[in-house]
């Protein structure tokens, strides 16, 4: 289980901490303040917020806001988890973002509600750059989370902590098991030690610690997390404010 917690954090290369994000919520409108420690220094955040029409890369971080480079090392970098992979942008002094593998054509995909993104620093960068993200906070009283079989990135689309043993959760339709190499994992980003905190759903349907130090399985306000199922469903996210 360590080497799979590994080749997660292995395909940045890094794991250094960021400090907890903060997040304010005004009405239906908020913003989050996000942390992306210096030197290549990396972050796993979650978008938090929704919108009518897609939101893409452009949307949520600007164009004032990332360390921009028409070198992807000398920049911030994004990537975002595609089922199997990371897909990797930066953004260019045009403002426009780049994909590391095709760096001379722009691009600029569509990050879901509740998707969970990985920031990286510019390797030459010696401080915290502080950015902040906004939209509209999602009031539905639930938003719908397929776990497809193998990793799919984690996030929580409302604006609080959420805690997967919450009785809001219906995990009936997940693989549970007292073996944990049987069961499904959930892997929370701990932004204080850049490392992941893994849990397994026993056989009772409870989060279990497997690799972790601490002992509920709660997903911070902002961060983000993978999950590795077993077989593929579909359960709800519940809104936990009023």
């Amino acid at each position: 289980m360590k080497r799979t917690i590994g080749l997660v954090i292995g395909i940045l290369g890094i794991a250094s901490a960021a400090s907890a994000q903060e997040s304010v919520t005004l009405g239906v409108f908020g913003y989050q303040r996000i942390e992306i420690p210096p030197a290549g220094g990396v972050n796993l955040i979650g978008y938090n917020f929704t919108s009518e029409t897609p939101l893409t890369l452009l949307d949520i971080f600007g164009t004032n806001q990332l360390v921009q480079s028409s070198r992807s090392r000398n920049a911030d970098r994004i990537f975002v988890w595609n089922g199997s992979a990371y897909d990797n942008f930066f953004q260019k002094t045009d403002g426009l973002f780049y994909d590391i593998l095709y760096p001379s054509i722009p691009t600029n995909v569509v990050i879901p509600n509740g998707c969970a993104m990985f920031l990286q620093s510019a390797d030459n960068s010696s401080l915290t750059n502080v950015i902040t993200i906004s939209g509209t906070v999602l009031m539905t009283t639930f938003e719908e989370q397929v776990y497809q079989t193998g990793f799919v990135t984690l996030a929580n689309p409302y604006p609080t902590d959420i805690n997967f043993n919450s009785t809001n959760f219906n995990w009936s339709a997940a693989t549970a098991n007292n073996r944990s190499r049987n069961a499904d994992k959930i892997y929370i980003w701990n932004q204080d030690s850049g490392g992941y905190e893994a849990f397994y759903l026993n056989g009772s349907r409870v989060w279990t610690p497997l690799i972790a130090t601490i002992l509920d399985p709660v997903l911070p306000n902002g961060a983000g997390a993978f999950y590795e199922a077993q077989g593929t469903f579909t359960n709800n996210i519940m809104r936990e404010f009023e």
